[in-house]
């Protein structure tokens, strides 16, 4: 499963000459880069970088799948090694989509986790005890309790 660079993109802007151009990177690295594209919704997918020509999904696909499957507005997050993964869907719609290098791995301190999410919601001008926030692999206890207390955790 392929991480890293990627790109959400309209599919009437996608040709198959355009694809690598669309990943954030060097010049240099595009040209020998192997990209690959996936429909995420009608009208819309992903397009990222394959580690290598094996790698057929990207660890935001079925984030992705699952927060546009969800009524009404909403925060899925997962936390996969050093990287926070969020998308927010309003229903159908995708909202934001990121992923974030956590500069603190450590399991006894996540608070960089909840200042991502928190900022994320108050740059969407979301109310932190309104949206359900829903992380889609188990997390620590000690953090789903720190979270829990400023989020409405699902």
């Amino acid at each position: 499963m392929a991480h890293g660079r990627f790109v959400i993109v309209p599919d009437e802007l996608v040709s198959p000459e355009s694809m690598v151009n669309l990943i954030p990177a060097p010049l240099h690295l595009r040209k020998r880069m192997h990209v690959v594209k996936h429909e995420i919704t009608d009208g819309l997918s992903i397009i990222f970088q394959a580690t290598d020509e094996g790698d057929s999904l990207h660890e935001m696909e079925h984030l992705l799948s699952v927060s546009l499957s969800t009524a009404g507005i909403s925060l899925h997050a997962e936390i996969i090694d050093d990287r926070l993964n969020i998308a927010v869907s309003d229903s159908d719609t995708l909202v934001f989509a990121n992923s974030i290098h956590l500069d603190n791995i450590e399991e006894d301190d996540r608070t960089d986790v909840l200042y991502h999410i928190l900022a994320v919601l108050d740059h969407l001008n979301l109310d932190t005890a309104k949206v359900p926030v829903t992380f889609s692999r188990d997390i620590d206890s000690n953090l789903r309790h720190l979270l829990s207390r400023y989020l409405c955790i699902k």
